[in-house]
C-alpha cells in the first residue's frame, strides 16, 4: 500500500512545477516587511545583478573578445559594459545635449572682455569652440573601469530567478575556465550557488546517513522486512509532508525541506518503542501510552512554533507536524495489524547501566550550569556567517574588495525629474562627483536655459561675440574661423529625460510601486542622512534588523513552547518529574555551556537545534519514567538515541556553518541523553 502511495506521490510531483514552488533565495526565509522590500530594491538595481570580470595581462585581446562574445550570447545576459562603450555613451550624450547639461553661468561680458577671455582660453588650451562665452561648465564624468590596475568589465544580467542564475553560473564558469579568466565575481552567484552547494552537501551527508541507517537497522533489528517497511514509511511520511508544504505555501524554502527531512528521523523512535516492547507480534492493536505522550508533547512544541513570525520556522514546524503524525499513525497502529517477528535483544546492554548520579543532583547541576552559561553567551544572527564556506568566492570577493569600499544609498522619488533633483542636491552637499547624475538638468533648469537662449540678453552677447571675433580675425584668422559656428547648432528645445534615457547611459534605475529608485555610493553616507527621500541604510544592516525583528518574538514563543511542553511533562510524570526533567535541562545546559566556553555566539540554527533537543529529550524523559526498567525499554531508548545522534551528528563534517551549528548542538544534546540513560540514578523506580 505504501509503495502505491509513493507512486501516487511521484505522479503528483510530475504534474506540478516544483521549480516555481521551491525557492533557494535567503530572503524568502524572512517575513515580508519594509526592510526586506528595500533589500530587494538594492538587489535589483545594484551590483547583485552584475558579474565583474577583469582581463589579465597574459590574455590576448582577441581571446578576451571571443570570451565576451560567448558571454554576450548567453540568454541571461542583458549587456556588457566596457571602458570604451561607457565613455562613448557619455560623449555622444554630451555632444547632443551640451547646452542643457552641467552648470549654467549666463554671460554679461563686454566685447573687449569676450575677446580677452577667448585669447586667454586659447593660449591655455581650454577654449571650447562651440561655447566660447563659457556659459556651460561640465565636470569630468569619464569613468575608468579598472581594479588592481586591470581592465574591469561589467556584465549586466536580466531580471532572472535563482534557477536561471545557477544555470548561468555553470555556463559562465565553464567559459571562464576555457578562456583562462581567473578573476570574476557576482553577488548573485554567492546568493544562489552557495545554497545549492549546501543542499548538495546535505544530500551527500544524508546519503551517508541513510546508508548507515540501513546497516544499523539491519544490525539492530536483524529483520530485513521490518527494516524495509520502516524506510518506506519514513519516505512516505516525507512525501506527504512535502505535498502539504507545497500545497499550503506559495513558495517553500529548500532549507525547510532539507531540515524537515532530517527531523523526520525522530519518528523512527515510535517504531523502535513499539517493536522492542512487543507490540508487533500479536497482530492486535494495543495502545502504547508512553509513545503517545511523547508524540503529543512533540506536537505541542511544533504547533506553538507555527506562530513565530519567521517563515522558515513556520514551514519547518508544519513539515514536522505532518511528517511525525503520518509516521506515528503507521508505526502505532498500521504496523500492529501487519505484524512482525519477535524482537531480538542484546543482553550486554543491561551491564552498561551504572546508576551513579542521583537525578535530583543532576537537575540542580544542570540548572546551575545553564544559569551560568546564559550569563556568558553571546548572540550573532548575521545570516551571512551561516553560509556555505566557499573559499573560491571568498577569494574573488577579496580581489574586488576595493569596488565595495564605499557605502551605498538609494534615492527615491515619484518622478525622474525629482530623482535628478535629489541627485544634484546630494552631489552638492557631499562634494562628490556622482558621474552622469551630477550634470543632468531638472525641468526647472531646462526651462531657465530655454528662456535665456531666447532672451535679448543672449542675443546681445552673441552680437558682442561677433565684434570680438571680428577683431581677432585681424591677428589670428585661424582662431576666428574656428569660432564662426559658435551657438549656431545648439538644440532649441530639450525633451524631458525618461527612464529609457537614464538606462541607456548605464544608470540602474528601477520603477517600483509607483516610485523611481536609483543607487549611488559615497565614502560616508552620514552627510546625506537628513534627506527625506534618501535611504542610507546598508543592505547588511537591513538584513540584521530583519533578523533582530524576528529574534524577540521567536525567543518569546520558543520560551512559551518550552514552558508548555514542560507543563505537559509535569502532568504526565506526576511524582517522577525530577527523574524526567533532567532529560530536558541537562542537554540544554551542556549545550549553552559548550557554546559559551568555546566563545561561539548563538545563531539562528543553534536555536532551531535547541528546539529539536527539547522536543526529543522530553520524549526520552517520558519513555524513561513510563516504560519498565528492563532490557526491552533500554533497547528502544538506546537505539532511538543513537538514531538521532547519527542523523544530525554527521552535519559536524559540513562546510556550511548552518549545518555544522545544527549538528554540534544535537550531538551534545544526544550525548547528554546517553549519559542519563546509563548513569542517572532515579528517585523512584518505574
Amino acid at each position: 500500500m505504501i509503495i502505491c502511495l509513493l507512486a501516487g506521490g511521484a505522479i503528483f510531483f510530475e504534474k506540478i512545477d516544483l521549480k516555481s514552488k521551491i525557492t533557494f533565495d535567503v530572503l524568502d526565509l524572512f517575513p515580508s516587511n519594509k526592510d526586506r522590500a528595500i533589500i530587494e530594491i538594492y538587489r535589483k538595481i545594484g551590483d547583485t545583478n552584475t558579474i565583474l570580470v577583469t582581463k589579465d595581462h597574459q590574455i590576448l585581446d582577441q581571446e578576451f573578445d571571443a570570451f565576451l562574445n560567448e558571454v554576450r550570447s548567453l540568454p541571461q545576459v542583458k549587456e556588457i559594459v566596457t571602458n570604451n562603450s561607457l565613455n562613448l555613451r557619455f560623449r555622444d550624450f554630451i555632444t547632443q545635449n551640451y547646452f542643457y547639461l552641467g552648470n549654467f553661468h549666463p554671460s554679461t561680458l563686454s566685447a573687449q572682455e569676450i575677446e580677452q577671455k577667448i585669447l586667454k582660453d586659447f593660449s591655455q588650451d581650454t577654449l571650447n569652440p562651440i561655447d566660447p562665452l563659457g556659459l556651460i561648465h561640465i565636470s569630468d564624468i569619464g569613468s575608468q573601469l579598472q581594479v588592481q590596475n586591470l581592465p574591469l568589465i561589467i556584465i549586466k544580467l536580466k531580471d532572472i530567478n535563482a534557477q536561471d542564475i545557477y544555470k548561468l553560473y555553470e555556463k559562465f564558469s565553464s567559459l571562464a575556465q576555457t578562456f583562462g579568466i581567473t578573476h570574476y565575481f557576482s553577488p548573485s552567484f554567492v546568493n544562489v550557488v552557495n545554497p545549492q552547494f549546501a543542499i548538495q552537501e546535505v544530500n551527500y551527508l544524508g546519503g551517508i546517513a541513510l546508508a548507515f541507517f540501513a546497516l544499523l537497522y539491519l544490525l539492530i533489528l536483524r529483520m530485513p522486512f521490518l527494516t524495509l517497511n520502516s524506510l518506506l514509511t519514513i519516505l512516505f511520511s516525507n512525501v506527504v509532508a512535502i505535498f502539504s508544504l507545497i500545497s499550503f505555501y506559495p513558495q517553500v524554502s529548500i532549507m525547510s525541506l532539507s531540515f524537515g527531512i532530517g527531523i523526520s528521523n525522530i519518528c523512527i523512535d515510535y517504531m523502535l518503542h513499539h517493536h522492542f516492547l512487543g507490540y508487533y507480534q500479536s497482530r492486535k492493536v494495543k495502545f502504547n501510552q508512553p509513545v503517545f505522550y511523547g508524540f503529543i508533547t512533540t506536537l505541542v512544541g511544533f504547533l506553538i512554533c507555527l506562530f513565530v513570525p519567521f517563515p522558515l520556522l513556520n514551514q519547518l514546524s508544519l513539515y514536522a507536524i505532518v511528517n511525525l503524525s503520518v509516521a506515528y499513525l503507521c508505526f502505532a497502529f498500521l504496523y500492529q495489524k501487519i505484524g512482525f517477528s519477535s524482537p531480538k535483544y542484546c543482553t550486554l546492554i543491561n551491564k552498561f547501566h551504572i546508576p551513579l548520579f542521583p537525578s535530583w543532583l543532576l537537575l540542580i547541576f544542570s540548572l546551575a550550569l545553564g544559569g551560568y552559561a546564559l550569563t556568558q553567551t553571546q548572540r550573532d544572527f548575521d545570516l551571512s556567517k551561516l553560509d556555505y564556506q566557499n573559499k573560491d568566492f571568498e577569494n574573488q570577493k577579496e580581489f574586488f574588495a576595493s569596488l565595495y569600499s564605499k557605502e551605498l544609498f538609494l534615492i527615491q522619488a515619484p518622478t525622474i525629474n525629482a530623482l535628478i533633483g535629489e541627485a544634484k542636491q546630494i552631489s552638492k552637499i557631499s562634494q562628490e562627483n556622482l558621474g552622469i547624475l551630477s550634470i543632468l538638468p531638472t525641468q526647472k533648469e531646462i526651462r531657465t536655459r530655454q528662456r535665456y537662449f531666447k532672451s535679448f540678453s543672449f542675443a546681445d552677447q552673441k552680437n558682442k561675440l561677433k565684434q570680438a571675433i571680428y577683431r581677432i580675425q585681424k591677428n589670428n584668422p585661424e582662431l576666428a574661423q574656428m569660432l564662426k559656428d559658435a551657438y549656431r547648432s545648439f538644440p532649441k528645445t530639450f525633451s524631458q529625460i525618461t527612464l529609457t534615457d537614464l538606462q541607456s547611459l548605464g544608470l540602474d534605475v528601477l520603477q517600483y510601486n509607483g516610485q523611481f529608485y536609483m543607487q549611488g555610493s559615497l565614502p560616508d553616507v552620514s552627510k546625506i542622512a537628513q534627506f527625506y527621500n534618501v535611504i542610507t541604510q546598508q543592505p547588511q544592516s537591513l538584513m540584521q534588523e530583519i533578523t533582530n525583528s524576528v529574534y524577540a518574538p521567536m525567543i518569546s514563543i520558543l520560551a512559551l513552547a518550552f514552558i508548555a511542553v514542560i507543563a505537559v511533562l509535569a502532568v504526565i510524570s506526576g511524582t517522577r518529574i525530577i527523574d524526567s526533567l533532567g532529560f530536558v535541562t541537562l542537554p540544554l545546559a551542556c549545550t549553552l555551556f559548550y557554546l559559551s566556553s568555546m566563545h561561539i555566539p548563538i545563531n539562528i540554527m543553534h536555536l532551531f537545534a535547541m528546539l529539536l533537543i527539547v522536543v526529543v529529550s522530553i520524549d526520552y524523559g517520558i519513555y524513561h519514567i513510563k516504560e519498565k526498567d528492563d532490557i526491552q525499554a533500554k533497547h528502544a531508548i538506546l537505539f532511538s538515541t543513537l538514531t538521532t545522534l547519527c542523523s544530525f551528528g554527521i552535519f559536524l563534517f559540513s562546510n556550511t556553518k548552518a549545518l555544522r551549528s545544527f549538528g554540534e548542538v544535537v550531538m551534545i544534546g544526544m550525548i547528554c541523553i546517553l549519559f542519563l540513560i546509563f548513569f542517572q540514578k532515579d528517585l523512584k523506580k518505574a
